[in-house]
């Protein structure tokens, strides 16, 4: 059976601030830090909550892979920054989740 979980993309949109629905692995759980591929391109978002129900008529893509595992309580706080401040969900998350560049 499939395993769905709620991905925040970490874009700066706010036509895009929501989450949105992605198949994971058994392994995956909040805080995860993902690759998805979300439109033509492949982007990274943060999983929220596990085990959601699939939204009626949608098709969930699988998550390409997981990058780095954030600790909830981050995750919770960069959400509260996010509604407190006005912000977008993505943009908070994006401060907690920063692109690990690989050293040349």
């Amino acid at each position: 059976m499939s395993r769905y979980a709620s991905v925040y993309p970490l874009v700066t949109a706010r036509a895009l601030a929501r989450e949105f629905t992605y198949e994971v692995p058994d392994e995956v759980g909040p805080g995860a830090v993902v690759e998805v591929k979300f439109g033509n391109a492949r982007r990274r978002g943060v999983v929220t909550e596990v085990d959601v129900a699939l939204p009626r008529g949608i098709t969930a893509a699988p998550v390409e892979r997981v990058v780095e595992e954030l600790p909830p309580a981050l995750v919770a706080l960069a959400l509260w920054v996010a509604d407190y401040y006005g912000s977008t969900p993505g943009r908070a998350l994006a401060l907690v989740a920063p692109v690990q560049r690989q050293p040349r």
